[in-house]
């Protein structure tokens, strides 16, 4: 299950959530075996097939990140990757990069709130969109930066959401701030803020201080090396199938 009967394109239409929804839990309770992306889902489903596993999203696991250097004297460098639609929340970053020239943003993706992006308010230069980046170039984009940031709304679409980026964005090394939605609240190891102050005042504590920040990426790297990865999350399948066949075999 990844985000259910909450996907954005149903809130819409409130006869399509309900029938969304109705199928969702019919499958869900005739199915053998359920996975579930959050363990907001988790609880949702439970009731529905006690025993459904939490498996979240990970990293494609590549080579050890370059040692990571803070250029001296010049601004943080936050990059986002990934799709801009509703349940993004680009107001921080607009408001940072209105007010401050603590950072350089780099927002990489498409999707319908790309417009934003071209607030004429915004001093040139302060965001940098690059539009959609073929996947093999990613690793090599976060490589270039300081900070991976992943700006969600928090509400209970996002609160189901398995965070894929964050993944991405340790997997290369790079320290991650985040709204805090109830799955990054849960695992942990991100710098969350809530409004725009929070997130300037993270940039300006790391253009003075990068050190404690690089060592969080570092930790993150090590997460995705044992656990966020498609390895791990792949055997973690394997044994949802294997519980389903020994139940078949009986029941």
């Amino acid at each position: 299950m990844d985000l259910s009967d909450r996907i954005y394109l149903f809130e819409k239409n409130p006869l399509l959530q309900v029938l969304h929804r109705a199928f969702v839990r019919r499958a869900a309770g005739s199915a053998d075996g359920v996975t579930c992306c959050s363990r907001d889902l988790v609880e949702e489903f439970e009731p529905l097939h006690p025993g459904c596993a939490w498996i979240p999203n990970a990293a494609v696991l590549g080579a050890s990140p370059p040692e990571r250097k803070r250029p001296p004297r010049t601004p943080v460098r936050v990059v986002f990757a990934g799709a801009l639609e509703p349940w993004v929340d680009l107001d921080p970053i607009l408001e940072v990069a209105r007010r401050s020239d603590v950072a350089v943003f780099t927002v990489a993706g498409e999707g319908r709130l790309r417009k934003k992006l071209r607030d004429p308010s915004i001093p040139r230069g302060r965001i940098r969109f690059l539009g959609p980046v073929p996947f093999g170039k990613v690793p090599d984009l976060l490589e270039e930066n300081d900070l991976g940031i992943v700006p969600f709304h928090v509400d209970a679409l996002t609160d189901a959401a398995s965070p894929l980026k964050l993944f991405d964005y340790w997997e290369r090394g790079l320290p991650v701030l985040a709204a805090p939605t109830r799955e990054i609240r849960e695992i942990g190891g991100c710098l969350l803020y809530r409004d725009s102050l929070e997130l300037e005042g993270f940039l300006e504590e790391y253009a003075k201080t990068p050190a404690p920040f690089i060592a969080l990426g570092e930790k993150g790297r090590r997460r995705v090396e044992e656990e966020f990865n498609w390895k791990v999350q792949g055997r973690r399948f394997l044994e949802v199938l294997r519980k389903a066949v020994e139940r078949k075999k009986s029941g």
